[in-house]
C-alpha cells in the first residue's frame, strides 16, 4: 500500500495542495494577469477622472462581464466623441481633465456661477471653468476663512477671529457681522430666508437679510462644526459628538442623534438621508424620524469633509477619498500619498467633484 501524502511536518494524508508559499505565488500572479487582462479588455476607463467612471457604471445597466466588455469597445470606438461630451459637461479645457490649479486653500463654494475658493491668508480667489481667476475677494490677513456660503446674491464667510463678512458681486464689503465675538466661525448654512452661523461659542446664530441676528439656538455642550437643511429642519453636527435638528421657528431642539464616538466635522443631504460624518471614521445615515438607517466605515482617519450630486456621494479623509450609491455601497476610493493631517473641502460643481488636496484645489 502506497504511502499517502506528507504535510509540512511529515505527517501522513496532508491535503494534497501545494506549498502555501508557492500558492500565494501562483495567486499573486493570476491576480496580475486578470488585472492585466482587465486593463486590455477595458482600456477606455484608463483615460477618464475616477469619478466619470463612478458616473458611467451607475447610469449603465450591465449585467455581465461580456456586456461591460461590449459598452467598453462601443465607447472606445466612440472616444473622441465621449471625451468631447464630457468635457463640455464638466466645463473643463480640451487638453486635461484634472489639474492643480490653486494653492493654499481651505475651503470651497459656488457663488455667481463660479468656484469660490478661500484661502489661508484670507483672501477669495473666484475661478471660470479654465481655473482662470477672474475676481479676488478681500485682503490679506493672519486670518483664515473658515467656511463660505452664497447668500442673498453676496457671498457670506465666516472667520476664525468670529466674524462673518459678506461681499457683493463686485466685490465689496457689504457687512459685517460680529455676533461670535473671538470665537470661530466654523459653518455657514441658508435655510430659507435665514442665513445660519456656527461657531466655537456652542451657539447656532440666525440672521436676516438686513444682517440682524433674529435668533440664537443653544444647546451644543462644545464647537458646532456643521449645518444642512433637512425635511423643515435646521440639522447642527458638533464636537460634543451628536448630531442635533432644530425646529427654527421655536428655536427649540426638536431631535438629539447619537452614536457617534467622536466630534461630528460634516453634514449633507444624500437620497433621502440626513449623511453625518465624524472624527470616529464613520459616515452615519440617519432617516427623517432621526433613526439611523446605516453606518458606513472604511476610512483610515476621520471624515472632515462629504459632499453629494444627484447619484454620488464623496467623502475625505487626510489622504483618501471615497465614492457612495445611494444604497451605501463603496464604488471607488482614490488615495493620495500625504505626509501630514489636512482638512479636505469637497464640491461636486459643474458635473465634477473638486476637492483640495496638499492644499491645492484640484479640478
Amino acid at each position: 500500500m502506497s504511502a499517502g501524502p506528507f504535510d509540512c511536518r511529515g505527517n501522513r494524508d496532508a491535503p494534497s495542495s501545494f506549498p502555501p508559499r508557492r500558492s500565494a505565488r501562483l495567486g499573486a500572479k493570476r491576480k496580475r494577469e486578470s488585472e492585466e487582462k482587465e486593463r486590455r479588455e477595458f482600456p477606455f476607463f484608463d483615460s477618464l477622472p475616477d469619478e466619470l467612471v463612478v458616473e458611467i457604471l451607475a447610469v449603465a445597466e450591465l449585467r455581465s462581464r461580456s456586456e461591460l466588455h461590449r459598452t467598453c469597445l462601443r465607447l472606445s470606438r466612440l472616444r473622441e466623441a465621449v471625451r468631447n461630451e464630457l468635457r463640455a459637461r464638466c466645463g473643463m479645457p480640451e487638453s486635461e481633465f484634472l489639474r492643480f490649479v490653486g494653492e493654499n486653500v481651505y475651503n470651497l463654494c459656488e457663488f455667481d456661477g463660479l468656484l469660490a475658493a478661500g484661502h489661508f491668508n484670507g483672501e477669495i480667489t473666484l475661478r471660470n471653468s479654465d481655473g482662470a481667476v477672474v475676481r479676488t475677494f478681500g485682503e490679506e490677513q493672519s486670518v483664515r476663512i473658515l467656511t463660505m456660503v452664497e447668500f442673498d446674491g453676496k457671498l457670506a464667510a465666516g472667520f476664525e477671529d468670529g466674524e462673518i463678512r459678506l461681499w457683493s458681486r463686485e466685490g465689496a464689503c457689504a457687512t459685517t457681522l460680529s455676533e461670535h465675538p473671538d470665537w470661530a466661525v466654523w459653518c455657514l448654512c441658508v435655510f430659507g430666508e435665514l442665513l445660519a452661523s456656527g461657531s466655537d461659542d456652542k451657539t447656532i446664530k440666525l440672521w436676516d437679510k438686513s444682517g440682524a441676528c433674529v435668533k440664537t439656538l443653544s444647546g451644543h455642550g462644545c464647537s458646532v462644526f456643521s449645518l444642512v437643511a433637512f425635511e423643515g429642519f435646521l440639522a447642527s453636527g458638533s464636537e460634543d459628538e451628536t448630531v442635533k435638528l432644530w425646529d427654527v421657528s421655536s428655536g427649540a431642539c426638536v431631535r438629539t442623534l447619537t452614536g457617534h464616538e467622536g466630534p461630528v466635522w460634516c453634514l449633507c443631504v444624500f437620497a433621502g438621508f440626513l449623511v453625518s460624518g465624524s472624527e470616529d471614521k464613520a459616515l452615519r445615515w440617519w432617516d427623517s424620524s432621526g433613526a439611523c438607517a446605516k453606518v458606513l466605515r472604511g476610512h483610515p482617519e476621520e471624515i472632515r469633509s462629504i459632499a453629494s450630486s444627484d447619484r454620488l456621494l464623496a467623502s475625505a479623509c487626510s489622504g483618501t477619498t471615497k465614492f457612495w450609491n445611494s444604497e451605501g455601497e463603496c464604488l471607488r476610493t482614490i488615495d493620495r500619498d500625504c505626509d501630514f493631517y489636512q482638512p479636505r473641502p469637497l464640491l461636486f460643481w459643474r458635473g465634477t467633484l473638486v476637492e483640495v488636496f496638499d492644499e491645492k484645489l484640484v479640478l
